[in-house]
């Protein structure tokens, strides 16, 4: 059976010289593992097709008998040109396609979550400043996702209980600066959020507290590697 579907590849790994196993965030939120062949030939390379970053489009191949899924005639719909010419702006894009590599889970469905990647590549693509907040948007986003973002409240944030308390322990708590800078996100529509004054320590600071609060509350949590290169251009 056929689907029509836009896909974001996220990651390809090489299965022999001209086969690749590629991981796609599915329109419907759903990250998916397909088949693909033709890599590596003059007249059928797919390489520029499933190059990590790249908005596809094409019909899913699912079948009742495997698990193995393919696309009939990919075509790329968005290449991101401007943002693979910038260091900064590729590195931003490797951590969004590893952070949802790595926490979108197979059969999990999260309709919302396809639209909102692709506004703020689009917004990566076409700003030439106030794209340094797209990490920590992302992030919150995935609270989101795991069912874990919290309400609004005043007073600090206690990422073990999942929630700001005006009287906590303070080695359970975001400082107080990130929890008012928490607080105010929460707050923002995705536009105003990206355009959010913030300098490269608090935002570093706010990026490895959400991931200590990512890893307290999600099972088999991995790393980040892409997080330390982001880290130092964006300091």
């Amino acid at each position: 059976m056929y689907q029509k579907s836009q896909f974001l590849v996220l990651h390809s790994i090489k299965h022999k010289d001209s086969t690749r196993i590629i991981y796609l965030l599915q329109e419907n939120g759903n990250q998916i593992t397909v088949f693909g062949g033709g890599f590596g030939k003059k007249k059928s390379d797919k390489s520029a097709v499933f190059y990590p970053g790249n908005i596809i489009e094409g019909e899913l191949l699912t079948t009742v008998k495997s698990d193995l899924k393919k696309i009939k005639d990919p075509r790329i719909v968005h290449h991101y040109h401007h943002i693979h010419d910038d260091f900064i702006k590729s590195a931003i894009l490797s951590f969004v396609l590893e952070v949802l590599h790595k926490h979108i889970n197979s059969g999990e469905a999260a309709y919302n979550l396809f639209p909102f990647v692709e506004n703020i590549l689009e917004y990566l693509e076409s700003h030439d400043q106030h794209y340094a907040n797209i990490p920590v948007i992302l992030l919150i986003e995935i609270l989101h996702y795991h069912g874990i973002k919290p309400e609004s409240n005043p007073g600090l944030f206690n990422y073990k209980k999942g929630a700001f308390e005006v009287k906590s322990f303070p080695s359970d708590c975001f400082s107080e600066k990130n929890s008012i800078l928490f607080n105010e996100l929460l707050n923002l529509p995705v536009q105003e959020s990206l355009q959010k004054e913030m300098n490269a320590v608090n935002r570093k600071a706010l990026l490895n507290d959400l991931f200590q609060f990512i890893r307290y509350h999600v099972d088999h949590s991995r790393e980040i590697y892409s997080l330390d290169i982001l880290s130092s251009l964006l300091s």
